[in-house]
């Protein structure tokens, strides 16, 4: 089984708490880490124009073109004092970001790049750096603002195309102490599109982290008041999706009973599916990528929810996870019509959404061996599929985020057959171990799984909660289970079509 490789933590480095009258040995330093003036030039256009349509903390790219000019006009005039420590620390992400997810052909085309970094261990090398130049920064100006958590949550996100878990969960904490202490929780003072995304970016980063380590969000998104962002339907739906899914943490799965259980998730379950009406049309290759993006995150949501009645063997359970799976990459295949793999490097910052969703769809096959050769034979050719795209994905230096899931989809997809109808002890720990699971998975210990159960079920259910029949599988044949996910199926299809 793949193992995450040790690694020096990437905020493991010395941070002198200096005084105020250190401030322009600070700035300096900071500032000859920049890249000459045209190579960031390069990588804030590419920042702008292939990663940033997947995060929305800089909403207007001109003001921050107008302090990039503003920035370059102190340094060369040696106007050190004006410099702005904190656009300083955001301007480091942006360009670590952009360095990270450089494609190869834009490296090797440009010789004051290539010149710069002619290896992807130099490239690495100088992410790390910038990386811990912004930390650095943070660490010295501890004052709360918008800039701070703005530059938190790219860190964030850096830390999630890395596959550094353990900085993440330093990093997040931080972010939201600083968001709650400039008020951007409180609908009163946040009153503008910046603070409003802001605000929903970190909600979302935070309750994906709950979702996938099973630890309790730091953030409970689903009671704020703050109005959701109006910069686009794509924004919007977003986080639309992250405050619904929070809404899994305010309720008490250990102690109510079953009927109960589902019938809340069933609520939750509609107005997840709900979303597919609401998402961006597809006008341009962005909103296209935006779509997708959507789309597959709500799969992923969506089966992680549903995977907990699987051991259990609920029929119900175990069709909608098929048709999940199924359907996985039905966007990603309709982009592939309009744009190469090969040759777009916004495939590159989708590529973790789309590594999450292969390595699940592998998962899948390894634990529920009850599948048709048709389905069977379908997954494998997405897997399949997507294993060659990231490879003509081609990023200079592989994000390590990708490069764990490469490793581990091939290595569910080598595991004996034998092996994968056997539920051992030593199985479940594997896969959990892939998925950032815990050990134990128990239909009493998680939150059940999104079930479109009709009432007639949920009072089938209650009733065996009282005679003490804890047993959850049914009999149903194929015709009702299609009509009890039948809504969410056609809803998919009419999407996707």
């Amino acid at each position: 089984m793949p193992n995450r490789k040790p690694k020096t933590r990437i905020q493991d480095f010395g941070i002198e708490q200096m005084s105020s009258d250190k401030i322009l040995s600070m700035k300096k330093m900071m500032m000859e880490l920049l890249p000459a003036r045209n190579i960031g030039a390069i990588l804030k256009k590419h920042y702008f124009i292939c990663v940033s349509y997947l995060n929305d903390v800089i909403i207007d790219p001109s003001d921050f073109e107008k302090d990039y000019e503003k920035l370059w006009s102190h340094i060369v005039n040696d106007r050190v004092v004006n410099v702005d420590l904190s656009f300083l620390g955001l301007l480091l992400m942006v360009f670590t970001l952009a360095l990270r997810c450089a494609p190869r052909e834009l490296m090797l085309s440009n010789e004051a790049l290539l010149r710069q970094w002619w290896s992807a261990e130099t490239l690495e090398q100088t992410c790390l750096t910038w990386f811990r130049a912004s930390r650095q920064i943070l660490a010295f100006k501890k004052t709360p603002e918008i800039t701070r958590v703005q530059i938190f949550v790219l860190q964030a996100t850096y830390c999630y195309l890395v596959d550094d878990l353990e900085t993440l969960e330093e990093i997040l904490p931080q972010a939201v102490y600083d968001a709650k202490k400039i008020r951007l929780d409180d609908p009163a003072v946040n009153d503008t599109e910046l603070y409003r995304c802001v605000w929903w970016s970190l909600c979302s980063l935070d309750t994906m982290r709950a979702l996938e380590s099973h630890k309790t969000p730091l953030i409970m998104s689903c009671y704020s008041r703050v109005e959701l962002p109006e910069k686009s339907s794509y924004w919007r739906n977003r986080a639309q999706m992250c405050k619904t899914l929070n809404t899994i943490f305010t309720h008490d799965f250990y102690s109510t009973g079953k009927a109960a259980k589902i019938q809340k998730i069933i609520d939750i379950d509609k107005e997840l599916v709900s979303f597919v009406h609401g998402f961006p049309a597809q006008t341009g290759k962005l909103s296209r990528f935006q779509r997708t993006a959507l789309y597959t995150e709500l799969c992923i949501h969506r089966y992680r929810l549903y995977e907990a009645f699987l051991q259990d063997d609920i029929p119900i359970a175990s069709s909608i996870c098929t048709h999940i799976v199924l359907s996985m990459f039905e966007m990603y295949k309709t982009i592939k019509q309009y744009y190469i793999v090969s040759q777009d490097p916004l495939y590159i910052t989708l590529s973790p959404i789309l590594v999450r969703a292969a390595i699940l769809s592998s998962v899948f096959l390894v634990r529920f061996t009850r599948l048709s050769v048709a389905d069977i034979d379908s997954i494998r050719k997405d897997i399949l599929c997507l294993q060659n795209d990231l490879g003509a994905m081609e990023c200079f230096s592989p994000l390590g985020v990708v490069s764990f899931g490469v490793e581990s989809m091939k290595y569910l997809e080598d595991f004996p057959l034998q092996h994968r109808r056997r539920s051992s002890d030593s199985l479940k720990m594997k896969l959990n171990s892939i998925m950032n699971m815990p050990e134990q998975l128990s239909i009493d210990k998680v939150p059940l799984s999104l079930v479109n159960e009709s009432l007639k079920a949920v009072e089938e259910l209650a009733e065996r909660d009282a005679t003490g029949d804890s047993q959850m599988d049914t009999d149903l044949g194929q015709d009702e289970i299609g009509e009890r996910w039948g809504y969410i199926y056609e809803d998919y299809c009419a999407f996707i079509h």
